[in-house]
């Protein structure tokens, strides 16, 4: 027996008190081998109530999906729904979200669409004049320098100064375009313009403005008048410059001037982007403009709208083609054309000008021809304009016309500034012989 116990490998048995022998009762100050552990943390309300909530559930029965998908089911689930959205939108604040979310949502698409073509489409820049006819390549000096700005849409003048070469571009006449930027600014046009006045130092200056570009050259005579024509700035016996002859072509004085209201309004655009403080870009550019000439394209109204597919498919190439590729008229120009109609202030600029100026407004024979502007009333405050300021006021009627249309009716449009120009120095003739 004792060997065999030897043999058997049998773990250590710790000496110590048998926690229940009495003859060996345990010591306060022994170690227990499991020290007591610190009492656990209370539990939270949620923890409390997730705790009665799993005890009063118990042990839940599977439900299979066919249960729960039941037509009542349904039914009720999407009533509670319903409530629910309901009582979402009975909120006070809901509508504010809303409009809130809206407003945020457009201001994020156009600044993308401004930004986007501003680097892809247009390019930023600013407004130059630009030489045509055949004084480019005269280095000579010349007398008379002329300024033709285009109007509405248009990027520069560029068409119509090469319609009016043979009336304007005389043998002592540089004849410069005015390009539009991506923007119109008042300054920058009027500090390129101190640059070229000041580099030919021309004796007189002729300007010619189409539809709203009248108002630009208006503009700038009246920044001429104080900055160039003053006598006082020049010694005595040395020339000082002058206006020969302010052209406008269907130019309006103000947008109650301007037919249709949606064109006032800039082609939707303004409105739009002036509320949320960005000018869009080119899919703003070419939205608007799509839906400003709807009537070429459609038929009828909404929701009764009919498309014809080609008219809507030439449209779409004629917007881009003119107004939207990289040469064409950005939505922040088209803006700003439009500003410069609504913030043109006609008595001051008239009232700036010198007396005895030479103002011609030439316009369709029949005034309803222009569907653009009113030219009945434009003529009209004309006159007294022209009346207060004492200025020498010329209408020209333009026979078969239509909204400044000298590229169109080129021919007839030289006639009749030949006709005007010719008559103007035989008065200025006529007045020098009756001064002496």
């Amino acid at each position: 027996m004792v060997a065999v116990a030897g043999l058997i490998d049998l773990p250590p048995v710790e000496a110590g008190p048998a926690a229940d022998d009495p003859l060996h009762p345990a010591d306060a100050t022994t170690p227990s081998a499991h020290p007591p552990q610190p009492p656990s943390p209370p539990l939270t309300i949620r923890e409390r109530s997730f705790e009665r909530a799993v005890t009063a559930a118990g042990v839940m029965p599977m439900v299979s999906p066919a249960a729960v998908g039941t037509a009542d089911i349904r039914r009720e689930r999407q009533v509670a729904q319903a409530f629910r959205r309901a009582a979402l939108r009975a909120r006070w604040w809901f509508v504010l979200v809303l409009v809130g979310a809206v407003a945020a949502s457009g201001y994020v698409v156009l600044r993308t669409d401004q930004q986007v073509s501003a680097i892809v489409v247009w390019p930023t820049t600013g407004s130059r004049f630009v030489e045509s006819a055949a004084s480019v390549d005269d280095p000579g000096y010349r007398t008379t320098m002329a300024i033709v700005a285009g109007g509405l849409n248009r990027k520069s003048g560029n068409l119509v100064a090469e319609a009016l070469a043979p009336s304007l571009a005389g043998p002592q006449t540089r004849v410069f375009s005015l390009v539009y930027g991506s923007g119109i600014y008042d300054d920058d046009i009027d500090a390129k313009f101190d640059a070229l006045f000041q580099r030919f130092r021309p004796e007189r200056l002729v300007l010619y403005g189409n539809s709203m570009g009248g108002d630009v050259v208006l503009n700038i005579a009246q920044h001429f008048q104080q900055r160039f024509a003053d006598p006082t700035l020049y010694a005595p016996g040395q020339v000082v410059p002058v206006i020969d002859t302010v052209f406008l072509d269907c130019t309006p004085l103000s947008t109650a001037d301007v037919r249709s209201n949606a064109r006032s309004r800039a082609d939707f655009l303004t409105g739009l982007t002036e509320a949320v403080g960005t000018d869009g870009g080119a899919v703003t550019r070419l939205a608007a403009e799509m839906l400003v000439q709807r009537r070429q394209w459609s038929t009828g109204d909404y929701p009764f709208l009919m498309v014809d597919g080609h008219r809507f498919a030439y449209k779409w190439d004629e917007v881009w083609r003119e107004k939207l590729n990289p040469t064409g008229v950005s939505t922040a120009l088209v803006k700003d054309q439009y500003g410069v109609i609504r913030r043109f202030d006609a008595a001051g600029v008239f009232g700036a000008l010198a007396d005895g100026t030479d103002v011609v407004y030439l316009r369709p024979d029949v005034g309803t021809d222009d569907n653009t502007i009113n030219v009945d009333r434009v003529e009209s405050a004309l006159t007294v304009l022209a009346a207060a300021s004492d200025l020498d006021l010329t209408v020209i009627d333009i026979p078969g016309g239509t909204h400044a249309s000298a590229v169109r009716d080129a021919d007839r449009y030289n006639a009749a500034i030949d006709d005007q120009q010719t008559e103007a120095v035989r008065s200025r003739v006529a007045e020098l012989y009756a001064g002496r």
